[in-house]
């Protein structure tokens, strides 16, 4: 296979992939929750008279975890672990989460 083609192949599955939370892959605000929507996952499963319903809006989810942790994550902060991803030689990364399954 030519690495053109190999190219065109992780393009196309990249652009496949579907992006959390329903559509909402850009953060609200910087520096913003690391992992909103995995900790989301897991806070939902707690007792808590604070929660908000699971059918509330991704805005008011976001804005729960955001009171709920202290994890934040920034676009200097991900452009930096770009780099060093760069400097060893990896170009593409893909993960499977599993509270998401």
């Amino acid at each position: 296979m030519s690495s053109r083609l190999a190219i065109s192949l992780v393009t196309s599955v990249l652009r496949s992939l579907p992006q959390p939370i329903y559509g909402q892959h850009l953060p609200l605000g910087e520096p913003w929750p690391a992992f909103a929507d995995d900790q989301w996952h897991r806070l939902r499963q707690l007792s808590d008279a604070a929660k908000p319903p699971e059918e509330s809006s991704w805005k008011v989810l976001h804005g729960y975890v955001s009171r709920k942790s202290a994890a934040r994550i920034s676009v200097a902060q991900i452009n930096d672990h770009l780099h060093r991803l760069h400097a060893h030689g990896t170009f593409a990364l893909m993960y499977f989460n599993p509270t998401e399954s």
